[in-house]
């Protein structure tokens, strides 16, 4: 288990395996993917591709990383940069995602939990690319997690 100040983070295994992380909150759990997550975040991802123009560069934005489902797919499916916005301390200690996909040379973490902040980064992150346009993938279910603060990314991510 690994505290967050608005949570404590769960994990949910099978055969060794993290499948999930529970969410507790005020003495209430809520699982962060629940019963098929792995499907729940490939469809999210799918979803992503099919609104998507095939033609072009585009710097990828998922905002949350989950348990990686659609973060690994999103690094197969693409050739250009990655970022992930994600500052759920408590979740990443158990994914270990940042870690284990250190050998992407392609992806970026932006953890601060300021929202100007990790736009700052993206915006420097942009222009390093050469300024192309972002895209943006968004697991819902971190919204849950902090409404405020993945609500503001959201929102201008996608002006």
């Amino acid at each position: 288990m690994t505290s967050h100040p608005n949570y404590e983070a769960i994990p949910v295994m099978d055969q060794g395996e993290l499948r999930d992380v529970l969410i507790r909150r005020n003495g209430a759990d809520a699982p962060l993917l629940g019963p098929a997550g792995a499907k729940r975040e490939l469809d999210v991802a799918a979803a992503f591709f099919a609104a998507q123009p095939q033609t072009g560069p585009r710097l990828t934005m998922l905002l949350g990383s989950g348990l990686g489902y659609a973060l690994k797919q999103l690094l197969a499916a693409t050739s250009g940069p990655v970022a992930v916005i994600d500052k759920e301390d408590a979740i990443l200690r158990l994914t270990r995602l940042p870690e284990s996909l250190a050998h992407e040379s392609r992806l970026t973490w932006i953890t601060s939990p300021d929202p100007q902040a990790a736009i700052a980064e993206v915006t420097k992150l942009q222009q390093t690319c050469g300024n192309p346009p972002l895209a943006v993938c968004i697991l819902p279910q971190y919204q849950r997690l902090d409404r405020a603060y993945y609500q503001e990314l959201k929102s201008i991510l996608e002006a």
